[in-house]
């Protein structure tokens, strides 16, 4: 997946990231053609946004960031 690909997907999801009845089993699964989510778009997603987070937070660890807030990472 390129940046500008990502970029997009990234914007796509951010609009569900308050949605409960998101599609769950796209964006983590199967992808869907209709709505243009690739496969695993959710994990793609959420290891890019950990990844980006522990870059500008080196005192951090992942294995402690289970009970950081989500706009800690967006």
């Amino acid at each position: 997946m390129t940046k500008i690909q990502f970029k997009k997907l990234y914007q796509k999801a951010k609009k569900e990231f308050d949605n409960f009845n998101y599609d769950h089993k796209a964006w983590f699964f199967v992808g869907s053609l209709k709505d243009n989510i690739p496969r695993w778009a959710g994990y793609t997603i959420g290891f890019t946004m950990v990844g980006n987070y522990l870059k500008k937070h080196l005192d951090k660890k992942p294995s402690n960031l289970y009970l950081t807030k989500i706009e800690e990472f967006i």
